[in-house]
């Protein structure tokens, strides 16, 4: 009978640190998916805080893309008032020209058509210059959109690694309750086989 207490003694002790043990590593796998579970709804913030300023970044685009169509609007009405006023200058020039071949060669009117010319080119040019710094804020737009498409992409990534690690958190919160459940039942079991072990020794003392 001492040998039978003696064995159901270190079942017990055996099942007790094999419970501790599992007990240990549960917890240790719960504190790692905890960490895990932080870092990734950190960077699920970060990718957030990503995705809010590049929207920011591209209301701003779009506001001075609005803005440049809406003077390069403006510049066009301008131009084709100057255009008008361009053709009215070379309608002038034609009958300047037809004055000089009956005039002769005067510096005065070669001076104005100098000028006429020169007019008619800074014209072109503040044109031209609209239209470059439209299609460069196009281009920003552009690379704007992508930005924000890729930070979308990052965001929806963040959050399927934050759920996977809640998910992870939760199957190992399960076997922690489990293991806890187990070692109670130990604990519980020790506390029914001590009485008997003293039984039966005093039995074998006689």
């Amino acid at each position: 009978m001492d040998l039978d207490a003696k064995q159901a003694k270190d079942d017990v002790d055996n099942s007790i640190k094999k419970a501790e043990r599992n007990t240990q590593e549960a917890e240790r796998k719960t504190q790692e998916a905890r960490e895990r579970a932080v870092t990734a709804e950190e960077e699920s913030t970060k990718a957030k805080a990503q995705l809010e300023h590049n929207e920011s970044q591209l209301n701003k685009i779009y506001n001075e893309m609005e803005q440049s169509r809406n003077t390069l609007k403006q510049k066009d009405k301008e131009l084709r008032i100057k255009n008008m006023h361009i053709w009215t200058i070379y309608q002038q020039r034609r009958a300047l020209e037809k004055q000089l071949k009956t005039a002769g060669d005067s510096q005065e009117m070669k001076d104005e058509l100098a000028n006429l010319r020169t007019q008619a080119t800074s014209h072109r040019d503040r044109l031209d210059a609209a239209v470059l710094k439209e299609r460069e804020l196009c281009d920003m737009v552009a690379a704007l959109n992508r930005e924000v498409i890729e930070a979308k992409r990052d965001t929806e990534r963040a959050r399927e690694e934050a759920s996977e690690a809640r998910r992870s958190l939760a199957k190992v919160e399960g076997e922690r309750d489990y293991v806890m459940g187990k070692h109670r039942e130990v604990l519980v079991t020790l506390q029914t086989v001590k009485p008997s072990t003293i039984i039966v020794k005093k039995e074998a003392l006689g």
